[in-house]
């Protein structure tokens, strides 16, 4: 799985936000502000990669059991797919 082309990861101020640039237009009101984890995990999503792989990479930057990172890891795919972000 991927993320769909067009979205970009943008420093906003102190925020980060991903935002569809994939138009001739941006539209900001659809903007998704991400905290520290849900940065992380959408980067290593600019690039195929698998539920196993993102967990992975939580267990690798935060001091988590490996259930609570499946738990994050799941929910986050979960919402992603909701908003149609996904490439599966």
């Amino acid at each position: 799985m991927k993320l769909k082309s067009g979205f970009v990861i943008k420093n906003i101020g102190s925020d980060t936000v991903v935002i569809y640039a994939g138009g001739s237009t941006v539209d900001l009101r659809s903007a998704i502000v991400l905290n520290s984890v849900a940065e992380l995990l959408f980067r290593e999503l600019q690039s195929e990669t698998d539920e196993e792989r993102l967990v992975q990479v939580l267990l690798g930057s935060y001091d988590i059991t490996e259930e609570k990172a499946k738990q994050d890891v799941a929910s986050f795919v979960q919402g992603l797919k909701e908003k149609g972000l996904l490439q599966i």
